[in-house]
């Protein structure tokens, strides 16, 4: 069991930390940064290959018995989509997505304008498909152990998992889609500025360095602390398109893979101008290799 340790702020983990924010509960949007929902306006699809690099779990809340086992042990199931699939339920995925973009910008307005809100009401303009595997696989059965401590809780903060967290009491086993397996998802936007993109692109991990692409470890589902639930995009098999609306008919035109800096650079520069203008103290850097660190 790890021990305790104080700081400056109180008690911190040595393998998870904390991003300062503005908030956690979305909330009010100005007038300035606003976009009519009902525009049909900067449509974007972002069609998305990734891959698991650690075993993924994501719990559908029910446990059971393994009958072969003696004793017994519990057995966390895996969710299916209405396919009987297993999948990472779109809600899943945004959720982490979101609370990243929220941690990168460090503004609950920024990110209730993009990801939605309901104080005051204002939909989400984007939309997360499932994400599931193109072919049939088997579901792996791994041994969890018990929830690790100490448990923090810091106001106005996001934590983000850093280090792998010492083993504890043997707690059963749970489904997971195995490491190496191939996923896809697609996620549409409606009314994206360009900053949003670039800040929706490095909330899935995607950066750039000297010019050229990094992908670094998308972190969902139970166990992060030790090292299960990470993935990763796959740049050179996923794509920008823009979606034009004329009428009662749709002109959809590829922008490039996110493999090549020239479809990705434009996006993330305008993110980082954008935070830079917000909060320039913000070490926008430093805080995406905090999020994103491999465990």
């Amino acid at each position: 069991m790890s021990r305790q340790k104080r700081g400056v702020g109180g008690p911190v983990s040595p393998y998870y930390d904390f991003i300062k924010v503005d908030s956690t509960r979305r909330g009010k949007i100005s007038d300035k940064l606003f976009t009519n929902r009902m525009e049909l306006k900067n449509t974007y699809l972002l069609e998305l290959q990734l891959t698991t690099i650690s075993d993924v779990h994501v719990s559908t809340g029910v446990k059971e018995l393994e009958e072969n086992g003696v004793p017994e042990i519990i057995m966390l199931q895996y969710v299916n989509n209405t396919e009987g699939k297993p999948a990472i339920p779109g809600s899943s995925f945004k959720g982490v997505v979101s609370t990243n973009y929220l941690a990168l910008t460090g503004s609950i307005e920024l990110t209730s304008e993009l990801f939605g809100s309901d104080r005051p009401a204002a939909i989400s303009k984007v939309f997360f498909e499932d994400t599931v595997p193109p072919k049939s696989i088997e579901l792996k059965l791994v041994k969890v152990q018990r929830e690790w401590k100490p448990r923090i809780l810091v106001p106005k903060s996001v934590k983000v998992y850093t280090a792998k967290a010492p083993p504890t009491v043997h707690y059963g086993s749970m489904q997971c889609i195995p490491k190496g397996t191939l996923l896809a998802t697609t996620i549409r936007g409606v009314g994206i500025k360009d900053f949003e993109l670039g800040g929706l692109l490095m909330s899935l991990g995607l950066n750039l360095k000297n010019n050229e692409v990094t992908t670094e470890a998308i972190k969902l589902g139970y166990g992060k602390p030790q090292g299960f639930g990470q993935l990763k995009l796959i740049p050179e098999n996923s794509k920008i398109q823009s979606v034009e609306f004329k009428g009662l008919t749709k002109d959809i035109k590829s922008q490039g893979t996110l493999k090549e800096s020239n479809t990705v650079n434009g996006y993330i520069k305008a993110f980082m101008n954008e935070i830079n203008k917000r909060d320039p103290k913000r070490n926008l850097d430093q805080t995406f290799q905090k999020i994103f660190k491999g465990i």
